[in-house]
């Protein structure tokens, strides 16, 4: 009897074939995955950003004597007899002639609403959307809003 060592051709083409879906899923999986992490770097980013803009006009808030608004411009008279003026030129956000968002984001909307008039407490609504776009050009979109009372 004569004893073979070894693997036929057919058993190591169907090995190499295993091998090669396994891998080729493997890859597929990681590149999901990647991206998958990639866009949720950029949400976290987006949202970090709303809230620092949103904060910064919370902030302007806070020393408010009285409040001028449009739905696009917040004028802010502070006690200190400071004025703000909180506005959007195209898509960036500005206090005064200072930019409140970085160049990655653009914001799509900031709209301002006056509430509580008339109820002797006064406060200005604000919505804020924002986007960017993640490294294989998908656009995010996110929106956020927050209430600011006036303390009188």
């Amino acid at each position: 009897m004569c004893s073979r060592a070894g693997f036929t051709l057919i058993e190591t083409l169907v090995y190499i074939g295993l091998f090669t879906l396994i891998i080729g899923g493997l890859v597929s999986a990681a590149y999901v995955l990647l991206e998958s992490v990639d866009r949720n770097q950029t949400k976290a980013m987006l949202q970090e950003e709303e809230k620092f803009i949103l904060a910064k006009i919370a902030w302007a808030l806070d020393g408010a004597s009285g409040v001028d608004l449009s739905k696009h411009t917040l004028a802010i008279t502070r006690y200190d007899s400071t004025h703000l003026t909180v506005s959007t030129t195209g898509s960036d956000v500005y206090i005064n002639a200072d930019r409140l968002n970085n160049t990655n984001v653009t914001v799509g909307d900031l709209s301002f609403v006056r509430v509580g008039v008339g109820s002797g407490v006064e406060g200005v609504e604000m919505h804020i959307t924002a986007s960017t776009k993640i490294s294989n050009g998908m656009n995010i979109t996110q929106s956020a809003s927050t209430t600011r009372y006036i303390r009188k």
